[in-house]
């Protein structure tokens, strides 16, 4: 459960994927994950997100991301949320003919090593796999207009109804408003 009154909304334990799509500015233009609306991100520089050991690299990033269309770099930061540090694995990724860059983040929370043995049971949430290739798709044609829901359930496997309605459940609205 996300925090209510968290700055970014951070999970206090666990693994979470945090996507921000950020403008020529390095703002935040957008974001991927369910925040308290109450909550204003938007135009909110990236970098007051980061830790301070973070920022000099991420000023060198973006140093670079201006002239390098399709630009894409993996870095370790961390990312700070009601005075609490998270480090985060970040893809950063610069759209092509486009001033804005995509950032992912895996942010690592209170994650404790596992000693025991794996059930099972434990099976694959196949509508996860094709919602973050969804996902993703999505991310990587920003600039395009997206196909139709039903050539989007043709391509992950699926019907346009169950993509529709996981998406929106996950999400919070629609693959086209997204």
């Amino acid at each position: 459960m996300l925090l209510a009154d968290s700055c970014i909304g951070i999970k206090t334990s666990g693994l979470e994927l945090i996507s921000f799509i950020l403008d020529a500015d390095f703002r935040i233009e957008h974001t991927a994950v369910h925040i308290n609306p109450r909550l204003s991100l938007l135009k909110k520089p990236f970098i007051e997100l980061l830790a301070e050991e973070s920022r000099p690299l991420w000023l060198h990033v973006q140093d670079i991301l201006p002239g390098a269309d399709g630009f894409v770099g993996t870095f370790q930061l961390t990312l700070i949320d009601q005075q609490k540090r998270f480090p985060a694995l970040c893809s950063v990724n610069r759209l092509v003919n486009s001033g804005r860059a995509v950032v992912n983040a895996v942010v690592f929370a209170d994650v404790r090593p596992f000693h025991g043995k794996i059930p099972e049971e434990v099976t694959v949430n196949h509508e996860m796999i094709r919602l973050e290739k969804l996902y993703h798709y999505i991310i990587e044609h920003l600039d395009e207009p997206l196909p139709s829901a039903f050539d989007l359930a043709k391509l992950l496997g699926t019907n346009d109804h169950t993509l529709k309605e996981s998406f929106r459940r996950t999400f919070g609205t629609s693959i086209y408003q997204f």
